[in-house]
C-alpha cells in the first residue's frame, strides 16, 4: 500500500494537519528557550524575600506544564489522525495551554527584571 492508501485524509487535510504539528511544536519550542533563559536569569540569585521564592516556583511549575506540553505534542504526532476532528480538537486544546504558558513566561519575565 502506499502512504495515500494508508492514510484516509486527502492529501491537504494532511498538509494542514503538518502545518498545524509544525506550529506547535515551534511554539514549544519557543517556550522552552524563553524558559531556559528565565531559569538562567534566577539560577544564582539568591531567594532573599518571598518574592524571589515565589518566582523560583512559578518558573519550576510552568516547566512542569511545558513539559506535559511537549509530550503530548509528541503523543499527538505519534498517534496520527484517527481522526481529523478529534486530531483539531487536541491540537487546539496543546495550543490554548501553550497561550497560557507564553502568557505566565512573560509575566514572569517582567518579574525576573524587576528582582
Amino acid at each position: 500500500m502506499t502512504e495515500a492508501e494508508d492514510d484516509p485524509a486527502p492529501p491537504e487535510t494532511r498538509n494542514d494537519d503538518q502545518t498545524r504539528q509544525h506550529g506547535l511544536e515551534v511554539m514549544a519550542s519557543e517556550q522552552r528557550t524563553l524558559l531556559e533563559s528565565l531559569e538562567n536569569q534566577t539560577r544564582f540569585v539568591s531567594a532573599s524575600s518571598g518574592r524571589e521564592q515565589r518566582v523560583r516556583d512559578a518558573i519550576f511549575s510552568t516547566e512542569s506544564e511545558l513539559a506535559s506540553i511537549e509530550r503530548e505534542i509528541l503523543d499527538i504526532a505519534e498517534a496520527g489522525a484517527p481522526s481529523s476532528n478529534q486530531s483539531r480538537a487536541r491540537r487546539d486544546e496543546v495550543k490554548d495551554r501553550l497561550r497560557r504558558v507564553a502568557t505566565r513566561l512573560s509575566l514572569l519575565e517582567n518579574a525576573v527584571r524587576d528582582m
